[in-house]
């Protein structure tokens, strides 16, 4: 993987920390967002997200307790000669409690 591209891995994945420790803080009727929406959002920039869920009730109604960056998974391409390395997907944790 590129430096860029690990560089912009880190930034989106640090942009999501800090939207899931201020979830928790938020007051209620700012409608806090919910791990089944930091979920998604992760998902939708692209990331295979791993979750460990503490409790019994739906996704949506969980508080994130924990985001953290995983691995990055890369390809070789090695057509035309040149070999280079591409990112195939990331990972992300998230542990949500309920």
């Amino acid at each position: 993987m590129t430096k860029s591209r690990f560089n912009a891995f880190i930034a989106t994945l640090l942009a999501a920390v800090s939207i899931a420790a201020a979830a928790p803080s938020a007051a209620a009727p700012s409608g806090a967002r919910s791990a089944q929406d930091v979920v998604d959002s992760l998902q939708k920039n692209g990331y295979k997200v791993i979750l460990n869920k503490i409790g019994t009730v739906p996704l949506g109604q969980c508080d994130v307790a924990v985001v953290r960056p995983g691995r990055a998974i890369t390809a070789i391409d090695a057509t035309g000669g040149v070999r280079e390395e591409i990112l195939s997907y990331t990972t992300a944790y998230v542990v949500a409690r309920c």
